[in-house]
């Protein structure tokens, strides 16, 4: 069997957006909401609804995007290791020969289209790659195919997206 160079990801500046976005909303809970509470006592749903959603938002963009999609990988021949946090988490390794496989999706925007790579082991979502954060993506899916077997295409599903937030 031919033995290929270990790959590592790289990321895109896009990649950066989520962190941005996590010191920003941080930032708004901090200053937003005793503003409101201080200067509209008689509005506590509007406070509460503030923080509400800017916590979401927090919350959604550290677990739903830096711990699963943000990752760092590095593929040598039959082993992956997927490091979550922008490669700043523990890493976990998989042999690649040993997944059920990978499925894509495709996210439409205005702009342009975003492709991801879910790898999947015992039908749950190890890795998630994307052409959004990862500049060597078409590299990453190449290694990735080469030991894995295509299981599809998995349409965007935004309600399995928040699911997955909250899987360990």
């Amino acid at each position: 069997m031919k033995a290929y160079p270990p790959i590592t990801s790289q990321f895109r500046t896009n990649a950066f957006l989520p962190l941005f976005l996590v010191l920003v909303v941080t930032a708004s809970l901090v200053a937003l909401v005793p503003l409101f509470i201080s200067e509209w006592p008689d509005s506590i749903f509007l406070a509460t609804s503030a923080f509400s959603l800017l916590a979401f938002l927090a919350v959604w963009m550290i677990f739903g995007e830096m711990r699963t999609k943000v990752i760092k990988v590095y593929i040598d021949n039959n082993l992956i290791t997927c490091y979550p946090y922008m490669g700043q988490g523990t890493g976990r390794t998989y042999q690649l020969s040993e997944m059920d496989g990978y499925k894509l999706s495709i996210l439409y925007s205005e702009a342009s289209q975003f492709e991801f790579l879910y790898l999947l082991s015992n039908g749950r979502k190890v890795a998630k790659l994307s052409s959004f954060y990862h500049s060597n993506y078409e590299d990453l899916k190449l290694a990735i195919k080469r030991k894995t077997r295509s299981l599809g295409i998995e349409p965007q599903n935004v309600l399995g997206e928040l699911r997955d937030i909250f899987k360990p």
